[in-house]
């Protein structure tokens, strides 16, 4: 054998094994939409910009690949063709570009090329973005987006675009489910300034069942002196059938009294009515103080975007209503806010 056949040889195996390198390396980039990428782009996001790149310069990249498959597999024929003749070479070469397409498409030979490039690859587009003659060789491929969805603002924005195959109930429904997990319960308390209560001593006679009744409220929590002392819940529809010996809100009260704290999740307080099968929550801070109510009918609203209605209860919107402040709360004469 001479020295020209070993040559031959170690070249046909090395561009074998190069030719396994180049069909085996993945060039794809990460599959987003083109909506997520500009959302992270917008965030300053170094990983997003770099997929930018990769985007911009793939096709040169895929014309690069295709380039240099070429020009391999016609070196590699040529070479067995010269070493072994034509028939026995043709033959040996086509057994070898079979080969070698079939252990590319081996998950270890991809994976570990992939891997390799993943080193180099930041090099690799940086020179590949200054050969512009790969513009002549480059042909447009169907490169799809994955319709995976990576992030909750992407399906928001998706939800956004389907006007023509979900109605605007459906839309507003799944998109108040999405942020249902971000709402904590002092985002729709009702706020203590507008809760109506009544002191556990009063007396429930027409006048007292009157004002009840003109707050438009089903519910009302019952007192010892002040609201941070919740000693009991009266409902209304109870007294419909109030009988003579319970004359006080005390004695027609419930006294069972749940309390949920201001920074907890709604998917929280979701379970807790769940499991204790009660309507209404006092919403209290870290210092145990009384800051607000939260109903069942509120976070109902909440997850389903749209309000449920309470046949008993005249106002929906008590956090509107505070804020106009109604009932005219530190404002005195000679107010100064600072």
């Amino acid at each position: 054998m001479t020295s020209l056949d070993i040559s031959l040889s170690v070249l046909a195996g090395l561009l074998a094994a190069i030719l396994v390198a180049v069909r085996a390396v993945s060039l794809a980039p990460k599959s987003i939409t083109a909506f997520e990428l500009r959302r992270r782009l917008d965030s300053g996001d170094g990983a997003a910009m770099q997929l930018q790149a990769q985007r911009a310069t793939l096709p040169r990249l895929l014309a690069l690949r295709h380039l240099l498959e070429v020009i391999v597999s016609v070196v590699l024929v040529l070479a067995t063709v010269t070493l072994l003749g034509w028939f026995v070479g043709g033959l040996i070469a086509i057994a070898v570009l079979i080969a070698t397409d079939i252990i590319a498409q081996r998950p270890w030979a991809r994976e570990f090329v992939s891997k390799q490039y993943k080193v180099y690859e930041a090099r690799v587009l940086e020179t590949i973005a200054h050969w512009r003659w790969l513009g002549f060789f480059s042909f447009t491929e169907l490169i799809t987006e994955d319709m995976s969805i990576a992030s909750k603002p992407e399906l928001r924005h998706l939800i956004g675009r389907s006007q023509t195959v979900l109605s605007h109930d459906e839309r507003q429904h799944l998109e108040s489910t999405l942020s249902f997990s971000d709402v904590i319960v002092k985002d729709i308390m009702t706020p203590r300034s507008m809760i109506d209560n009544i002191d556990q001593r009063e007396s429930i006679g027409p006048l007292v069942l009157d004002q009840l009744h003109k707050t438009g409220h089903s519910r009302f929590p019952v007192i010892d002196v002040d609201v941070d002392h919740v000693v009991g819940m009266l409902y209304l529809h109870d007294l419909v059938t109030l009988s003579s010996t319970h004359k006080t809100a005390k004695g027609a009260m419930q006294p069972d009294v749940y309390y949920v704290h201001e920074d907890h999740s709604l998917e929280h307080a979701l379970h807790a009515f769940l499991r204790t099968h009660h309507h209404l929550f006092i919403v209290v801070n870290k210092f145990r103080e009384t800051v607000g109510l939260l109903s069942l009918e509120d976070v109902i609203e909440s997850l389903l975007g749209h309000q449920v209605i309470d046949e008993f209860d005249e106002y929906h919107d008590l956090r509107k209503v505070a804020e106009s402040n109604p009932r005219k709360s530190n404002e005195p004469k000679g107010r100064i806010d600072i």
